[in-house]
């Protein structure tokens, strides 16, 4: 949770922030910016009309798969090359703050709009899928291949759905939104797909947990790496006063 507070101090910062003298009006441009970024980010998550059967769809696969996947799970786990746990890393909360820090540290720093904004959505993409997925383990309570009752929902789990597949195909989706322009962008899903398999691998998830997991990392991260290339605001001012230095930033 370190990134996500580094940004949310900077953020009460800018608007709270005594202005200097004569500096009264630049502080409405503080909150407009940072409510001008939340209303684009939350309109990139409203899907289109004809994105709806799509996603009814892939609700109602994801499903039947929570049906089928127990014996296909246990099977992979036993075959699959052991090397696929070394990406589980890549799929760690920290991971998503970690480069949201850092693009934003290094876009404020060189006053590349477009890469700290990018590190904005990096945070937002990853907290937001923490959240749906702590509600939707402790609202389903799918019991993990490992416990009593391996694969059954309600009984206390955690296993529905995958946070590593979440987490990863946040970061992923943030650079597959964030960078149209890349043509090996596809390196992106691919990592973050053998994040979910290693989990299946380690004998932590089913199937349906981690493509329901990848799922919704990747409808967060996509949309909001998208919405983030559109972000143009970053002024960054230091005013110096008679007794105090105030500094005023504006997020992307």
């Amino acid at each position: 949770m370190c990134g996500w507070r580094s940004v949310a101090l900077v953020v009460v910062a800018a608007g709270l922030v005594a202005p200097a003298a004569g500096q009264e009006a630049a502080r409405p441009s503080v909150v407009a910016a940072v409510k001008a970024r939340l209303e684009r980010d939350l309109a990139a998550f409203v899907p289109r009309r004809q994105e709806a059967p799509r996603l009814l769809a892939g609700v109602a696969g994801v499903w039947v798969l929570t049906r089928l996947d127990r014996r296909p799970s246990r099977d992979f786990a036993d075959s699959a090359p052991g090397g696929l746990s070394s990406l589980e890393p890549l799929g760690r909360f920290g991971v998503g703050n970690a480069l949201g820090a850092s693009f934003l540290a290094v876009g404020l720093a060189t006053g590349e709009k477009k890469v700290a904004s990018r590190g904005v959505a990096f945070v937002e993409a990853n907290l937001l899928a923490s959240w749906l997925v702590a509600g939707l383990q402790n609202l389903t309570g799918r019991a993990r291949p490992w416990q009593a009752h391996a694969g059954d929902f309600g009984r206390g789990g955690s296993s529905f759905p995958s946070a590593h597949a979440a987490h990863a195909f946040a970061w992923a989706g943030v650079l597959w939104g964030s960078y149209p322009e890349f043509k090996a962008r596809w390196v992106f899903p691919v990592l973050a797909s053998g994040v979910a398999l290693s989990r299946v691998k380690e004998r932590q998830h089913f199937f349906a947990d981690v493509v329901a997991g990848a799922g919704i990392g990747w409808w967060l991260g996509s949309r909001l790496g998208a919405s983030a290339v559109g972000a143009n605001k970053l002024p960054v001012a230091v005013m110096a006063g008679p007794r105090a230095v105030f500094v005023r930033v504006v997020l992307p």
